[in-house]
């Protein structure tokens, strides 16, 4: 079947003695597409080993397992925090909203309890600035002028000048009653809770925040960022330095892409490094920012340019090929050296796009 050439890019191989021409032709499209779709599974595959497995290791520190021990007893003395039936320690909220066996009442109460014994946590560890801040605050809360149930307040103010719920709310049937301990649970105690208390816990609470804080860089920016850097050198670096023809990453040796550069040889090694650095410490870390820009333009740059070059290989003057077709030589001395062979015919160094 004829073929049909789109596009020819001259070039030729400079040696000591003469100039050579080899023809290369370009890879398809959509095998250069189906390339970069397997290095992005291979990666996806790799970073989250790697995540689970870093996860796991920083977990398992002693230093990390200390601090972690730290905040399990202070959310426990809180009062904010319970073991769920499963063992499992969880916000004083969620423990009650998904046991279904617990009654209206209970909720209510235990919503109840839990904020009092926060604000007597607050007050043997927190400042007396901090402490008064709590107790104003959740007086000034239940006395808003939205706390009412049938236009009836919610809660009053005692002969000891302390804000209770209101008798006359609770002076009825049983059912009305059960009524009432789920308003007062959504309506007051869990808000509360939700909304005040757990910014309490973290502002008022010597050393919370900073555990918090220690806990969210270990886990997420230090072990994506290591991993992130880690996986990079393992899918896109290491086979590049294997497969120096070319320079190929997993993926691209599958479909036989490589690479080749002005003088139509293999890249160097610095100029490979230097298109890893522009295309995983640029172009993917700045598109995290950036809605993902620059990987639409370098896209944009392989499909549309004339020499279908993403931006690194713009860059630094790379034009990927079919390897599979014509082979792609290391040195100068290799092409004088094939050329000698009396069976190889001539090669003419050009570029072609076949698609």
């Amino acid at each position: 079947m004829e073929e049909n050439i789109n596009e020819i890019v001259s070039g030729e191989v400079a040696t000591n003695s003469q100039n050579i021409n080899v023809l290369y032709y370009r890879p398809k499209l959509t095998h250069r597409i189906f390339a970069n779709l397997v290095d992005i599974l291979i990666f996806v595959f790799v970073f989250l080993s790697c995540f689970l497995g870093v996860r796991e290791i920083i977990r398992n520190a002693p230093t990390y397992k200390n601090k972690a021990n730290q905040l399990t007893q202070m959310r426990l003395d809180s009062g904010l925090y319970e073991y769920d039936d499963d063992n499992v320690l969880r916000d004083i909220v969620s423990v009650l909203n998904y046991d279904k066996g617990q009654t209206a009442k209970s909720r209510m109460t235990r919503s109840k309890k839990a904020i009092d014994t926060f604000v007597s946590y607050a007050k043997s560890v927190a400042t007396n600035e901090n402490y008064e801040e709590i107790v104003k605050d959740y007086r000034e809360y239940r006395l808003k002028d939205d706390m009412v149930h049938n236009n009836i307040k919610m809660f009053v103010i005692d002969e000891n000048n302390e804000v209770i719920e209101n008798p006359d709310l609770f002076e009825s049937v049983e059912s009305v009653s059960s009524q009432i301990y789920t308003e007062y649970y959504k309506k007051a105690y869990q808000p509360y809770i939700d909304n005040h208390l757990q910014a309490y816990l973290v502002v008022a609470v010597p050393n919370y925040k900073s555990i918090i804080t220690y806990q969210t860089n270990m886990l997420l920016w230090v072990n994506i960022f290591a991993v992130y850097c880690f996986t990079g050198l393992i899918v896109y670096l290491l086979p590049t330095l294997i497969l120096r023809r070319g320079r190929m990453t997993v993926g691209k040796a599958i479909y036989g892409i490589g690479l080749v550069d002005a003088n139509c040889l293999s890249p160097s090694l610095p100029r490979s490094l230097a298109r890893f650095a522009i295309f995983y410490f640029a172009i993917l870390i700045l598109s995290l920012f950036t809605f993902g820009l620059p990987i639409i333009i370098s896209f944009s740059l392989m499909v549309f340019s004339k020499n279908k070059q993403g931006f690194p290989d713009y860059m630094l003057r790379l034009t990927e090929v079919d390897s599979r077709r014509t082979k792609i030589y290391l040195s100068f001395q290799e092409v004088e050296l094939e050329k000698t062979t009396p069976y190889k015919k001539p090669v003419d160094f050009k570029t072609r796009n076949y698609d």
